[in-house]
């Protein structure tokens, strides 16, 4: 593309470039192209939260309808997940300052998608677990004789400790969660743990006990939920190691293709 000096440059190059540097220095453009990579980044990871989370909602209500259990949760209770916990933490990913290898990858494509066939593959088997495990317990405890106020109480908490264990995951969309680097997104942290508290202090006060259905739970229903967020985790970690191996075999077979490997 054609570039000029927006302060040394003429009117006529100016008016002729694609690109002016306000400040002369090219070294913006090389700035320019990693911030560029981080918002786009930071967008999909909102997109394959928002979606993921929301698929397995849908996913839960019609897998209860086919198994001929209630409905798992209320339309308040839904509306607390979108609203509040989940809405807290979608957001924060929106604050990440990167992952640090932005200006080693590859170019994307012109026309790339934020859903392509590497997001569906990070995205659907998390889904498919927060839909299995959560028609588990509803089935589980009603079965075991809770009332399905308590049945639903539980299926609630096991969501919003999915959208913990699936943001910890999607922080990091090639590399593992417990990846540190920096800058690291202290926000996302930050979003994680206000979810969390909300919905804990909603467990506990008369008036959210009231309005949500809620209660605090027993130590069992809590290790159970713990354990299908550990597993959710890990499922999402092992299709991002899928990607990550399908991506590296891409790039052998295109660079013996064109002799430079």
């Amino acid at each position: 593309i054609g570039v000029a000096m927006g302060m040394q440059g003429t009117d006529v190059a100016r008016e002729a470039a694609d690109l002016i540097l306000a400040d002369d220095n090219f070294a913006t453009i090389v700035a320019g192209i990693q911030e560029g990579r981080i918002t786009f980044n930071n967008i999909r990871k909102i997109v394959l939260f928002m979606l993921a989370t929301g698929i397995a909602e849908i996913a839960m209500f019609l897998g209860a309808l086919m198994a001929g259990l209630p409905m798992p949760l209320t339309p308040v209770q839904l509306l607390w997940l979108n609203l509040v916990t989940n809405g807290v933490q979608d957001v924060t990913l929106g604050f990440g300052r990167g992952e640090g290898d932005e200006l080693q990858r590859p170019p994307r494509r012109r026309l790339a998608s934020l859903i392509d066939r590497e997001a569906l593959i990070l995205m659907l088997p998390g889904a498919l677990v927060m839909t299995g495990m959560a028609i588990w317990l509803l089935e589980k405890q009603l079965g075991a004789g809770a009332s399905l106020e308590e049945a639903r109480n539980g299926v609630l908490l096991m969501v919003v400790l999915f959208q913990n264990a699936f943001l910890l995951s999607v922080r990091h969309l090639r590399r593992p969660f417990w990846y540190w680097h920096r800058p690291e997104n202290g926000w996302m942290f930050a979003g994680m743990g206000a979810a969390l508290a909300l919905h804990v202090g909603a467990m506990h006060l008369p008036v959210t006990q009231l309005l949500l259905g809620v209660e605090p739970v027993g130590l069992e229903l809590l290790g159970q939920c713990l354990i299908a967020a550990v597993a959710l985790l890990i499922v999402t970690e092992g299709a991002k190691t899928l990607v990550r191996k399908g991506r590296a075999s891409s790039l052998l077979r295109s660079g013996l293709g064109t002799g430079f490997v």
